[in-house]
């Protein structure tokens, strides 16, 4: 699906997933507390192309599309955000 925006690993651990040509589950990534998941499609406009998968209790937030990319607009965060990636 299109990118919403982006979302925040506040607290636990969720793992990117994809599944195989084959059927089985591939573990693409691991996110942890201060992660930061989809930056990547937003940037690109690319679509998701993994589903995340909650290892525990996690909290995350999720900043939607319009929001981050004006945010973005403001030098100093956009900075923070080269320095992050």
């Amino acid at each position: 699906s299109e990118p919403s925006g982006i979302f925040c690993v506040h607290e636990g651990h969720v793992k990117a997933i994809k599944i195989g040509s084959d059927g089985k589950e591939q573990i693409i990534y691991l996110s942890k507390p201060g992660d930061i998941i989809g930056w990547q499609q937003l940037a690109c406009d690319d679509p998701y192309s993994t589903s995340g998968v909650a290892l525990e209790y996690v909290l995350v937030s999720h900043i939607p599309k319009e929001e981050f990319l004006l945010a973005i607009k403001d030098t100093s965060l956009a900075v923070a955000l080269t320095k992050y990636i």
